[in-house]
């Protein structure tokens, strides 16, 4: 076929695109403005016709591209960020096992159950609340500031917490401490994408979270001891010295992540073939489009300079730009409407916080008779998520990559974001299986063995965190020009509705409300490519239409 036969073609399949272009002869323009909108939502080429995987997106032949990082630069670099997401995250959650000296301490000034539980509930809220204060500035400014920062806060939030006097100046720096540790729902997944390609997100971000699961439930276990040996108080200077550490060591191997790069290289041409093409040298010629490992640009250090450790160490790497703190508060309430990420969104929110309600009292049921655990050994329970991190989540992670990979290569090189939901099967109906089980548990704790306890907390943490590195794949692919940043809030009423309503009903409508949500994403999986057809044209491009933006 001539090339002006696949003209032809193209506007058949696009005329009012083609009218942008009346003073243009040549086709490429329209190809590169077919790809730049078919990667817009998500579909693109992830294989080539030789069954090779295409690198989304392109590297560039900068040798500061994070893209062009070493194989051991690049994991020195995940080891950072998933121990600050540990950290983080165990300095918030892992105060669940401490409950039981947090009442001795606070008892006398007339704190209860429900203010001790605060304690681990409202820094998860500013954890969420953390994210849409420091997403914007990471976008506007640099990530590689932002995160430095964050290290500094979860360090001085550390340290003052082990000085506190009181319940309301435990809570105001425990709530500081959340800000901090809220960068390993959004910043951290964000620089992980950006240093890695489409086909490798599923697998850095399970391993991401196997490494935070099986650190964090060490660090959880030994909290209770700690807290009996030495008190809690001196349980946050072992967190205030592994922050400090982290702000040392990031500050001299957490490059900047963010690189400028054209909105071409987020597509790949397989992607765009049209029905009407049919001519076999057209044909081979878009599906040798992209880069394969073998033919990925070669450095040039000449022209662009080498990366160096003065590189790495700048604070800010280019200039600032607001605007992307604008757009990504506006794109973010946008993308909410959208019924696919609204699904996902929720999904997350609900299983996440179904989770943190077993979190907050799985120690107090096991405290209690029949069971009859010593406060020091309830940390213990987290033991069961060792076993899920080293097999469970590395497992989908492996599925999830290898699998969208199989499904490219079915579907004639084309990648379907949609795929990433299929992984989600069995962490859902473990966790509806679980959540059922705690509340029957917890309901009638005579009737169950304690190992029913853990293995529902730690079914309902596997739920969560399949449903979690899913959902962020899922959106990363969806929108691969825009940032993931939504971050999941947590629905509080979990502690009085459950006391309302008695603990089996009450965790039996959590898990009806999961099955509801794992309905959806099934639905998901058939409708997802019409859904995000259907909602790119209510996305309207602010600024320069070539450049990507991740707001």
């Amino acid at each position: 076929m001539e090339r002006n036969e696949a003209a032809l073609a193209i506007e058949a399949m696009d005329v009012e695109k083609k009218q942008t272009y009346d003073h243009v002869e040549d086709i490429d323009a329209l190809e590169s403005e077919a790809q730049a909108r078919d990667s817009a939502n998500g579909t693109v080429g992830l294989t080539n016709a030789d069954g090779e995987v295409l690198l989304v997106p392109h590297p560039s032949a900068d040798p500061s591209d994070p893209l062009n990082m070493p194989l051991w630069r690049k994991w020195v670099f995940v080891i950072i960020l998933s121990t600050f997401s540990c950290v983080g995250n165990t300095c918030v959650s892992a105060a669940g096992s401490l409950i039981s000296f947090f009442l001795m301490d606070y008892v006398n000034a007339g704190k209860g159950y429900q203010d001790i539980t605060n304690l681990i509930t409202v820094p998860t809220l500013s954890m969420g609340l953390g994210n849409l204060v420091f997403m914007p500035i990471a976008l506007a400014i640099g990530r590689r500031p932002v995160f430095l920062f964050s290290c500094a806060l979860l360090f001085v939030g550390s340290v003052v917490a082990s000085q506190v006097t009181n319940y309301e100046y435990h809570l105001a720096v425990r709530i500081v401490i959340g800000f901090a540790a809220g960068q390993s729902e959004a910043l951290v997944p964000l620089m992980l994408k950006e240093t890695f390609f489409l086909h490798e997100r599923a697998n850095i971000l399970s391993f991401q979270a196997a490494f935070q699961t099986t650190v964090g439930c060490i660090l959880t276990i030994f909290a209770s001891n700690i807290a009996a040996a030495i008190g809690w108080k001196n349980w946050y200077s072992l967190y205030a010295g592994l922050s400090g550490f982290l702000f040392v060591v990031s500050f001299f191997f957490v490059p900047e992540t963010a690189f400028e790069r054209p909105l071409s290289a987020y597509a790949s041409m397989t992607a765009t073939v049209p029905d009407a093409v049919t001519d076999s040298s057209t044909v081979a010629a878009r599906q040798a489009g992209g880069y394969t490992q073998a033919t990925r640009p070669a450095l040039d250090a000449e022209k662009y300079g080498p990366r160096t450790l003065r590189k790495t160490m700048r604070l800010w790497a280019g200039k600032s730009d607001w605007t992307e703190a604008w757009l990504v508060l506006k794109h973010t309430a946008q993308m909410l409407l959208f019924p696919n990420m609204l699904v996902i969104v929720l999904m997350n929110a609900w299983y996440l916080g179904v989770n943190i309600g077993m979190g907050t009292t799985y120690a107090t049921l096991l405290e209690a008779p029949p069971y009859n655990w010593a406060p020091k050994w309830a940390g213990m329970a987290q033991l069961g998520q060792i076993v899920v991190a080293f097999v469970a989540l590395p497992a989908l992670g492996i599925l999830s990559d290898k699998l969208i990979t199989y499904m490219a290569r079915r579907n004639g090189g084309v990648h379907e974001p949609e795929t990433r939901l299929i992984p989600l099967v069995f962490p859902v109906c473990l966790g509806v299986l679980s959540t059922v089980l705690f509340g029957a548990a917890y309901a009638d704790p005579y009737k169950f063995h304690w190992f029913v306890v853990i293995f529902a907390y730690c079914g309902s943490y596997f739920a969560f965190i399949a449903a979690s590195v899913a959902g962020q794949t899922y959106m990363l692919d969806c929108y691969p020009t825009r940032s993931g940043v939504i971050s999941f809030g947590l629905t509080y009423s979990l502690v009085p509705t459950t006391t309302a309503m008695g603990y089996l009903k009450a965790y039996g409508m959590y898990a009806g409300v999961m099955s509801i949500f794992a309905l959806m994403a099934v639905a998901l999986y058939f409708k997802g490519k019409t859904l995000r057809r259907w909602t790119l044209k209510y996305v309207k491009e602010d600024g320069d239409p070539s450049k990507p933006h991740y707001g």
